[in-house]
C-alpha cells in the first residue's frame, strides 16, 4: 500500500506516510482502514507526510475530498486539524484550493514544508519531542 498510517492515542495523533505515487483514493483507503483501528478516536490531530510521495490529483479528486468532508459533517463529525507535509508546490496550491471550495464544515487543513512548523500549527509544541519521535518511527515503519 502506498500509504502507511500509525496512531498515538497518548498524543491524540494520527500520522499517514505516503510513499511513491499515490492517488486521493489511495489516501482514503488508508483513512477508512485507520477508522477501523481501535486506537482511533474522533478529534485526533493528523499529519499527512507526503515528503517522499507524489500525488496524482485533479479537480474531481478535490470534489471527492469535499464530499467526504461533507459526509462526515452530516454525521456531526467536524474536520480534524490536519497538516500536510510536502515539498511539492502543487500540493500547496491544491491545499489552498480545497480550503476555498464550499463545504458544510470549515476545514482545518494547512500545508507545510517542515515537521516543526506543522507541529506548531497543530498546537502540539508542548509535545514537540514526542511528536517528532513518533513521526520519525512511523516513517521508519512505512
Amino acid at each position: 500500500m502506498p500509504i502507511f498510517y500509525d496512531i498515538s492515542p497518548e498524543l491524540n495523533l494520527l500520522v499517514y506516510i505516503g510513499k511513491e505515487k499515490i492517488t486521493v483514493k489511495d489516501y482514503y483507503r488508508a483513512v477508512d482502514e485507520a477508522a477501523l483501528d481501535p486506537r482511533r478516536t474522533q478529534g485526533m490531530f493528523t499529519i499527512i507526510d507526503l515528503l517522499f510521495a507524489s500525488v496524482d490529483m485533479g479537480l474531481e479528486d478535490m470534489q471527492y475530498i469535499i464530499n467526504r468532508i461533507n459526509a462526515r459533517a452530516q454525521k456531526g463529525l467536524p474536520p480534524e486539524p490536519t497538516a500536510i507535509l510536502t515539498m511539492d508546490s502543487g500540493m500547496y496550491i491544491a491545499g489552498e484550493t480545497i480550503n476555498l471550495l464550499p463545504s458544510e464544515a470549515p476545514l482545518q487543513l494547512d500545508v507545510f514544508y517542515s515537521i516543526d512548523t506543522a507541529i506548531s500549527a497543530l498546537g502540539l509544541s508542548d509535545h514537540n519531542q514526542e511528536v517528532m519521535l513518533f513521526w520519525e518511527q512511523a516513517r521508519l515503519r512505512a
